[in-house]
């Protein structure tokens, strides 16, 4: 009885109007079916993540130089959170393997990073000096946090949407968050632009960290489908066995082998770029804003069309495609 239980719609008490159309689609009223409001939650969410990010995490190294970041602080400034990746991973692997614990964790994680918003907002008030330095060491603690953000999501989708749905849905979420990041890339990129310095990043980042929250909200509002089982408690393989299981599974090794030189490419590349438009081009806010757009806009494109070219060409053949494309960009 309790599945049919399940299904009923949620009928308002009597004496009490429906909810309006936009307040279901917002999540502020009822939704019969538990993975259409899961669906609706995964878009709200990424919706103003994207709104936060388009800020907070494309203008950070950009406001790392102008704060005077020497070309030592721009590289830990962007390898921070992969050393915390590095760090951080397994263990998060091993934390999110109770599915009892996915959500509380990636709600809680995802607050505490946006929270590193707020403290890279109030720096210019509270520090004189090492500004800069004080933005690489704030982004690289909010990197533990994320990487757990990271890692559970895949979970999180797969549990919280059905297979049918599961790529359509990825990809959807992949547009809707660029598609939102390019809204506040142009509107920043005007803000900072027109206002003086440091103030308008001081803003900037306390209206992400302020969205942010809707993104937090948002995610407490997904369920996972089916049973929630508690973590294996069997034997732990040793580093040894790994391995070699790892050895046995030749494709799995592979992309693991081709993905990591993919990253270690990218990443070598990636605190050259906002020295070169800064410092040596002197880019203002506003060419910044411009350039982080359109890069953000053929990402939204590509995404939305992702679950197409998948049908089309299949998933090794589009991942080759789009691997060869990024060699393209970095040269």
């Amino acid at each position: 009885m309790s599945h049919l239980r399940e299904a009923a719609p949620t009928l308002a008490p009597i004496g009490q109007p429906h909810a309006a159309w936009w307040q279901r689609a917002l999540l502020l009223g009822p939704v019969a079916n538990r993975e259409e409001r899961n669906v609706r939650a995964i878009y709200l969410e990424i919706a103003c993540s994207g709104l936060a990010t388009g800020i907070a995490a494309n203008f950070m190294s950009v406001f790392a130089v102008r704060l005077g970041a020497s070309d030592l602080v721009v590289g830990a400034l962007n390898s921070g959170p992969y050393l915390a990746s590095l760090l951080w991973s397994l263990p998060t692997a091993r934390l999110i393997s109770d599915k009892r614990r996915l959500m509380p964790i990636m709600v809680s994680s995802l607050f505490l990073y946006r929270l590193t918003f707020l403290l890279i907002a109030l720096i210019p008030s509270v520090l004189s000096r090492a500004q800069a330095e004080a933005i690489a060491v704030i982004n690289f603690i909010g990197g533990f946090p994320m990487v757990m953000v990271n890692i559970a999501v895949f979970a999180m989708l797969a549990d919280a949407v059905s297979p049918e749905r599961l790529a359509r849905v990825v990809s959807r979420r992949v547009a809707i968050g660029g598609f939102a990041s390019i809204i506040t890339l142009l509107l920043a990129g005007l803000w900072l632009e027109q206002s003086p310095f440091p103030f308008s990043y001081q803003v900037a980042y306390t209206v992400a960290f302020l969205i942010s929250i809707g993104s937090v909200w948002y995610m407490s509002r997904i369920t996972l489908l089916g049973e929630v089982t508690p973590a294996s408690t069997g034997q732990r393989l040793s580093w040894r066995e790994r391995w070699q299981k790892l050895q046995q599974n030749r494709t799995f090794f592979l992309f693991l082998v081709s993905a990591t030189f993919l990253h270690l490419s990218l990443n070598v590349s990636a605190p050259l770029y906002p020295i070169l438009v800064v410092k040596k081009l002197g880019a203002s806010d506003g060419w910044v804003s411009l350039l982080l757009t359109l890069f953000t806009l053929t990402s939204v494109a590509g995404a939305w069309r992702m679950d197409w070219f998948i049908r089309r060409w299949g998933t090794r053949r589009t991942l080759a495609a789009t691997m060869v494309v990024l060699g393209i960009y970095t040269t």
